[in-house]
This record gives structure tokens, sequence and C-alpha cells, in this order.
């Protein structure tokens, strides 16, 4: 696995977070600043399981990933 570097930042209302793999197997979680710590908390978790899950490349749609 590689480097993950955290980032909270201001999102639309709605979007809790995100991650992204890069290139070089790197990944950026972005936390949506306008919610509470609490949200927050649980949303890097939350990406932190796509990252330990290895959702990147399991070739599952992303609905199904997401439980959607």
């Amino acid at each position: 696995m590689g480097e993950v570097t955290v980032r909270v930042v201001d999102m639309e209302y709605g979007v809790d977070g995100c991650v992204f793999r890069d290139a070089d197997g790197n990944y950026s979680v972005y936390i949506n600043a306008r919610n509470s710590y609490e949200v927050q908390q649980e949303t890097l978790k939350h990406e932190l399981k796509h990252v330990l899950d290895n959702d990147f490349d399991n070739g599952l749609p992303i609905q199904l990933v997401e439980g959607a």
C-alpha cells in the first residue's frame, strides 16, 4: 500500500468525502470541512476502509462497493 494523505477541505453539501489513488499508488483522502468533527471521523474511517479493502483493484462497480 502506498502513502495516504488526508486533507480536510470545503466540499459541496451532501458530499462527506472521497479517496483517489494516483499513478504511483499513493492515496489522497478528502474530508468535507463543513461537516462536524464526528462526521469527519466516520468519513475518514469509511474512506480508509476502501484503501484497506483494496477497492480500487477488486473490479466491482462503485455502486456495489458503496452499498447503493
